[in-house]
């Protein structure tokens, strides 16, 4: 994983997805975007789980408020405890998923090995 993702996502894994902890903020998924953002990727999931310190409706105005190349996906884990956040969506017209299935359906399966 390069530096730059690896600093701003704080991540375990090292790998792709990128781990950014479960009560990562506003600033840490921003960031973790905005570095991802840079690599030209079609397209990067974001998923969001309601945690103590996550605040999910205020995570998915970085989806409206701005602007990068790479098309972002937001997956929106939690049932009712994401309804500010899917009502925040639904009102700035931004598609989302409910779950995990749903959202790698989005995408044909790829022969690539």
């Amino acid at each position: 994983m390069p530096i730059g993702l690896r600093k701003a996502a704080f991540s375990h894994t090292g790998n792709n997805p990128v781990d950014i902890i479960g009560d990562a903020s506003y600033q840490c998924y921003l960031a973790t975007i905005t570095v991802a953002d840079e690599f030209g990727a079609d397209a990067i999931y974001v998923v969001i789980t309601p945690q103590f310190m996550t605040h999910p409706e205020k995570i998915c105005t970085i989806l409206k408020d701005r602007p990068f190349k790479t098309k972002l996906l937001p997956v929106l884990l939690g049932g009712e405890a994401m309804e500010a956040a899917k009502a925040y969506l639904r009102s700035e017209k931004i598609n989302f998923f409910e779950s995990i299935q749903e959202a790698v359906s989005f995408f044909p399966p790829s022969n690539i090995m």
